[in-house]
């Protein structure tokens, strides 16, 4: 009966320390996506992404109208 109890017990302490290790990994990642580093790489990122989106949208205006392109930055005047 002694060594049952303490099997229990050992069972329990061994789950009790399994959740806070998930807890304490589940804090350091909240804290590593809200890091100062994380939030400049991820506006590096979305810097990146707007500047290649508009070139590509300006390379598409050129090609389907080159003398609207070149009207509006005042390269060609129609």
């Amino acid at each position: 009966m002694r060594a049952r109890a303490e099997a229990e017990l050992a069972a329990e302490k061994k789950a009790a320390a399994g959740y806070a290790g998930k807890l304490q990994r589940g804090f350091l990642s909240e804290n590593r996506t809200n890091s100062k580093l994380h939030r400049r790489k991820h506006e590096q990122k979305s810097a990146l992404r707007f500047f290649i989106i508009l070139v590509a949208l300006l390379g598409i205006l050129y090609f389907i109208a080159p003398d609207v392109f070149l009207a509006v930055f005042g390269i060609y005047k129609p």
